[in-house]
This record gives C-alpha cells, sequence and structure tokens, in this order.
C-alpha cells in the first residue's frame, strides 16, 4: 500500500512549523533522507551501480546519505 504523501507532508510540515518534535517524531522514518527542492517531491531509493572496470566488477552506492 502506497503511503498518503501529500497527507504525511502536510501533518510534518504543520507539526515542524509548531516545533511539535513529539508529532513529528512518528511521522519519519530512521532511514530518511530530507531534501529541499522548493515545491518539488523527491524520493530517494538506495541503489548500487555496478560495472566491469578493467574484466573486475566494482559496485558503488548511489542515492545513500554516505555519498550525497
Amino acid at each position: 500500500m502506497q503511503p498518503d504523501i501529500p497527507n504525511l507532508s502536510t501533518r510534518l510540515w504543520h507539526a515542524l512549523l509548531q516545533a511539535d518534535k513529539a508529532a513529528a517524531v512518528p511521522l519519519i522514518d530512521d532511514a530518511a533522507v530530507f531534501v529541499h527542492m522548493g515545491a518539488t517531491s523527491i524520493l530517494l531509493n538506495k541503489i548500487r551501480l555496478t560495472a566491469v572496470v578493467n574484466g573486475e566488477t566494482v559496485t558503488n552506492p548511489f542515492g545513500e546519505p554516505s555519498c550525497l
């Protein structure tokens, strides 16, 4: 089941504007990554890019917080 992103976003922004940490914390996943892009919604997925370089297979993280 897909989450109701617009409703979740509204509830989260309301909690943040009111500085209501108790209301905001349950709405934020531990693995959440926040990106501000104006009015654009972005869904960030963790993926790995795999390539063959000089005959060796290499895998690199892409879209993970550590590489942003």
